[in-house]
């Protein structure tokens, strides 16, 4: 989920948007969504293809063939930033819903109890650096 804060049109606006409502947003407002721009920067960096798409489709991994992998690098990035979202870490003020942690972690078969005690520690380093 994005929190979209743009002047546009002489206004600010506010809105709570994920998926393909934030592209959709992105793309009509300014002819290009942040996953395209972000894409373009990491082929400018010359990273690898897989990190490329999983930069570009990280709001709409279901845009994304896994091809015969079960699931693509995009749809593990995707689910780790719903986790850290609905975990409280977010950079909007409307957080992913936590009730919907384990429906989110199911088709990995993860179990929260098994990633939220790492997932804190690590995290409690990352902002105290």
């Amino acid at each position: 989920m994005i929190f979209l804060s743009i002047a546009a049109g002489g206004r600010l606006e506010k809105a709570a948007l994920s998926g393909d409502q934030c592209e959709n947003r992105e793309r009509a407002l300014f002819g290009i969504t942040h996953g395209e721009v972000s894409a373009k920067v990491t082929a400018y960096w010359r990273l690898q293809w897989s990190i490329q798409t999983a930069v570009r489709f990280h709001e709409c991994p279901g845009n994304v063939d896994a091809g015969e992998a079960e699931f693509s690098l995009c749809d593990i990035v995707y689910a780790a930033d719903r986790y850290a979202d609905a975990f409280g870490y977010s950079l909007s003020d409307h957080a992913y819903p936590d009730d919907q942690i384990v429906e989110m972690l199911a088709p990995f078969g993860i179990d929260d109890d098994q990633i939220r005690p790492a997932f804190a520690q690590e995290f409690s380093i990352l902002r105290a650096a």
